[in-house]
């Protein structure tokens, strides 16, 4: 044979055997590579799909211990690394059920690629435990469950049956006990409880709560439900009675000991290959027909990166490892659970398994405890230790399950007095104050006392009023669950309350200024338009938040009670938060400023003492609410209370000393009032005579102080001065006769008691 003929024959052949073929790659990880489910698979699909001329080759990467990773948490945390950089490397995955949401983005939808019968063929319970918010990235290749194994020996010694709920177990436990200990047998242990200090000790702390559920169709009871707290009681009784101490917190490792010995009378281990001495059935329940089984086990799932040659080629691989006829010779007969249900009908298999386990664990269920503010670990120490002080530490039941409840919890403010009664005597004392607060604008239209109602137009003093009752209504925001919307609306009420409160009380001093100036004639002739302005500003303000808007942050309160509160996380909403009191504070000092201005005219001297109290409270609650947000009290009710009573303080004293304390002046009257004022200013000449040296005149004194201040300061300029330094002076001099100036004429306007 020539060498054409031998060269067009290795084209072919690889034409044959390598082009046209594909090949495809899984990974896994096993803590043995010794015995493991995953080999026989890919060996069986391979052959498979060379008996049926698929030129598909499977090949399979598989990680342990020995040769890499050390642990599953490991494997899930290099997997995700893969799936995050669209690694093409792999085709197949395989992973642990209990990480589908954090892989499912990066798989293929099943539901697109598989037939809805073949999906069908899968346990409900099944389907929704491989199912991420109605994607299915993957289908399960075997399901791990725990099992009861009960020594068949001792139980047929003493006429009892294998218990199906956990009054049995421990009645039979205790019974075989006494028997035994008669005959001089102490070594022998009832139940080994399984509760270690690792991942076996949290996932049997789960079941035991799950199998008291009200029946196997039901979800996993509440942590703060009765179901809970019997199933803790009946934990703790079982140890007492039938264990110990050191045996309920072994481990797995010291169980498998009792398990080859044989000096247990029941065991909680994973359900596998057994000694003929031991039956296994399904984890009892507080009552029969209810099961503390929870399912997890190992998926296969798709990669959503590679090429559609690639991906059409792995789900063929993935529909052979999860097929019926596959799931029954690799995984039900080599006593693995599968979840195909309908494979435990077969009597025939059922003499060589324990069909039972699985039968009385449908539906198969799992347990969503993640929270999204604590990671999986940190929750599961804390449920840990709180547990194991009421098992071994004797901690009260009562106290326990209020540290359960702490755990996940989030506490608000409510009307119901469950927690605390504070929520309801706090909204009690708001619609108090609110419907005094309106119901107070009725003096407004009462004609014998608007004579006490004259320092504003009618409509604002009604605008200030509801402006504090707006304030209020943030109050009401904290109640319930908190949520992004409440945050704006607690924003918006302070804000436009606020304004409304406040700004009616400074458009009368912009206008009321002792000389007469363009600003207050525009203001004067344009009221609603200045008010509207303001409000304008507030209104662009609120918009803006929208842009970044606020979240709702828990605040982690270790041993304590957790709460939210409202938090702007991104520079741009700081910014927006931080002008907000800018803003306020920018209104109360120039209201500062005209209330001195304005601090003795006559017909407004009254009101200026009653603003510049609204001045200097406002001030002291806006730091007081601004430090509230920038602090983490410890406590949600000391939080809820000093927030509440800032929002109650700013409200009532804005009423106060717009609104409330002219009421007094209504029922007095104009005639009575101007008699007590004439009192108080001869009372206050008086003083003012004794202070200035019998002087009345005020500013005449003031001007000749400012007078003679300014001869001294020339004369001392005159004497010792260089003439190097004569132009220094000078602009010296300037600047401080104009300083004086200014100075002499805001105290002249200070003390000027009528408007020109």
């Amino acid at each position: 044979m020539n060498l054409t003929y031998i060269t067009i024959y290795i084209i072919v052949f690889l034409k044959i055997c390598v082009i046209n073929a594909i090949n495809i790659n899984a990974i896994t990880f096993t803590y043995t590579s010794k015995v493991n489910v995953f080999t026989p698979l890919i060996d069986g699909f391979n052959k498979y799909a060379k008996e049926n001329d698929l030129d598909i080759n499977l090949k399979l990467v598989m990680l342990t211990p020995e040769n890499s990773t050390s642990s599953l948490v490991d494997y899930s945390v290099f997997m995700d690394t893969l799936l995050k950089k669209r690694s093409t490397k792999y085709d197949l995955y395989f992973f642990n059920s209990a990480y589908i949401d954090s892989y499912s983005a990066h798989l293929l939808n099943l539901n697109d690629y598989l037939p809805k019968e073949f999906i069908n063929m899968y346990d409900p319970g099944i389907i929704k435990l491989c199912t991420y918010k109605d994607k299915l990235p993957g289908l399960p290749v075997n399901v791990d469950m725990s099992a009861l194994y009960s020594n068949t020996m001792l139980l047929k010694n003493y006429g009892r049956e294998i218990p199906k709920t956990w009054d049995e177990l421990l009645d039979t436990a205790k019974y075989i006990l006494e028997e035994e200990r008669k005959l001089n047998n102490t070594d022998l242990i009832g139940y080994n409880g399984l509760f270690d200090d690792g991942e076996d000790g949290i996932l049997t702390m789960f079941e035991f709560i799950h199998s008291f559920r009200d029946s196997n169709n039901s979800t996993f009871p509440d942590l703060d439900s009765e179901r809970t707290r019997e199933a803790l009681k009946t934990m703790k009784k079982i140890k007492d009675e039938i264990s110990t101490d050191m045996m309920f917190s072994s481990s797995v490792d010291n169980s498998f000991g009792l398990f080859y010995s044989g000096k247990a009378i029941f065991l909680k281990l994973y359900y596998m290959e057994h000694l003929p001495i031991y039956a296994a059935s399904a984890i009892p329940g507080w009552k029969e027909g209810v099961s503390g089984s929870i399912a997890g086990g190992t998926n296969v799932g798709v990669s959503l990166y590679i090429s559609d040659k690639r991906k059409e080629a792995a789900i063929t691989a993935l529909k052979y490892i999860t097929s019926k006829e596959v799931q029954t010779e690799y995984i039900a007969k080599k006593n693995l659970i599968s979840g195909i249900s309908s494979i435990y009908d077969d009597e025939e298999l059922c003499k060589k398994a324990d069909c039972d386990v699985v039968k009385y664990s449908i539906p198969f269920s799992s347990v969503g405890f993640g929270t999204s503010y604590y990671s999986d670990n940190v929750y599961f120490a804390k449920l840990r230790k709180h547990i194991y002080n009421y098992m071994y530490n004797n901690v009260d039941l009562s106290v326990t399950m209020k540290k359960l409840i702490d755990i996940t919890k989030i506490y608000y403010f409510s009307v119901s007095t469950e927690n605390t009664s504070v929520g309801l005597i706090l909204f009690i004392l708001y619609i108090v104050f609110a419907v005094i607060m309106l119901s107070s604008i009725a003096f407004l239209f009462i004609t014998k006392y608007t004579s006490g109602f004259r320092f504003l137009p009618k409509e604002f003093f009604i605008f200030s009023v509801v402006g504090s009752v707006l304030i209020m209504n943030s109050i009401l925001t904290l109640y319930g669950e908190a949520s992004v919307v409440k945050c704006h609306l607690a924003v918006f009420y302070l804000s436009f309350g606020y304004a409304l409160s406040v700004v009616p009380s400074l458009y009368k001093l912009v206008i009321n200024f002792p000389k007469k100036n363009k600003i207050s004639y525009w203001v004067k002739h344009h009221k609603y338009i200045f008010l509207s302005a303001i409000l304008f500003i507030y209104l662009i303000m609120n918009v803006l938040l929208f842009i970044d808007p606020f979240v709702v942050s828990t605040v982690i309160v270790e041993e304590g009670e957790n709460y939210q509160k409202c938090v702007g996380t991104t520079p741009f909403c700081l910014m927006v938060l931080i002008l907000m009191p800018i803003v306020d504070c920018a209104i109360l000092l120039v209201m500062s400023f005209l209330i001195f201005i304005e601090w003795n005219i006559k017909k407004t001297r009254r009101d200026m003492r009653y603003l510049i109290g609204l001045v200097v409270v406002d001030l002291l609650n806006l730091i007081i609410f601004f430090s509230i947000n920038y602090l983490t009290l410890k406590s949600y009710i000391a939080y809820y209370v000093v927030t509440i009573c800032n929002y109650f303080s700013l409200a009532i004293s804005n009423y106060i000393f717009v609104y409330a304390v002219r009421i007094p002046r209504a029922f007095i009257g104009e005639e009575d009032q101007e008699s007590v004022d004439s009192i108080m200013k001869g009372f206050h000449n008086n003083k003012e005579k004794d202070r200035f040296g019998g002087a009345t005149n005020k500013s005449g004194y003031l001007n000749d102080i400012a007078s003679t201040r300014t001869n001294i300061t020339q004369a001392s300029g005159k004497s010792g001065k260089s003439n190097t330094t004569k132009q220094t002076d000078t602009t010296n001099k300037s600047s401080t006769q104009l300083s004086n100036k200014m100075s002499n004429k805001i105290l002249a306007f200070h003390y000027k008691e009528t408007i020109e």
